[in-house]
């Protein structure tokens, strides 16, 4: 099943089947109504590769996490998902894990998918050899690339990082006021942070 059943049993042209299915306006209502009722009697599916090359967009997102499980990136992606479903945008979700030709394999397989932008979940994608990021940076060239508690700089990329330190002080500066007992976590990766903000005067 395909275009050309579908405006042989509407009585239409193929253009204007194809103008129903990318929403052209220049459709009349009741044309428009005759082809979507054709489209649901033979069960027609466009293919939305092919709609999203004519309208030179996919409605569709890629998402990336090194981590799904954990709480942090889960409650992101939750809420970076439902917004974009909110605007009429699909999303793809890769899980790639911390190795870096992993997360360069599946950055290439939603460019391969033709998404329209790609969004970086979590503060491991931005490597500290300036080189182990240029795959990021060539590909922005083409799609827009975000980075949620990431930052890189370069052209076409957005980034939106935490501010850490200002939240754990602010956070143990209130449980001071109320007079509450604190217990410090010994975290290696950001201790030192830590204990810098609590000991601030």
């Amino acid at each position: 099943m395909n275009i050309y059943d579908v405006s042989e049993h509407a009585g239409v042209s193929i253009a204007t089947v194809s103008r129903v299915l990318n929403g052209n306006p220049n459709v009349s209502e009741r044309t428009r109504e005759k082809v979507l009722r054709v489209m649901d009697e033979l069960g027609y599916t466009p293919n939305v590769f092919a709609r999203g090359l004519g309208l030179d967009t996919m409605q569709t997102i890629g998402i990336m996490c090194s981590d799904s499980s954990d709480p942090y990136l889960a409650g992101a992606i939750y809420y970076l998902e439902r917004e974009l479903r909110s605007h009429s945008y699909d999303s793809i979700l890769c899980c790639t894990g911390y190795d870096l030709k992993v997360k360069q394999k599946y950055f290439n397989l939603l460019r391969s998918k033709r998404v329209d932008a790609i969004i970086l979940a979590g503060s491991k994608f931005v490597e500290l050899r300036p080189e182990d990021n240029d795959y990021i940076l060539k590909a922005a060239a083409e799609i827009p690339v975000m980075l949620v508690n990431g930052y890189l700089e370069g052209k076409n990329i957005y980034s939106t990082v935490c501010d850490d330190y200002a939240a754990v002080y602010d956070a143990v500066s209130r449980l001071i006021h109320y007079g509450s007992c604190i217990f410090i976590p010994v975290i290696p990766t950001a201790a030192s942070t830590r204990w810098t903000a609590i000991n601030q005067p």
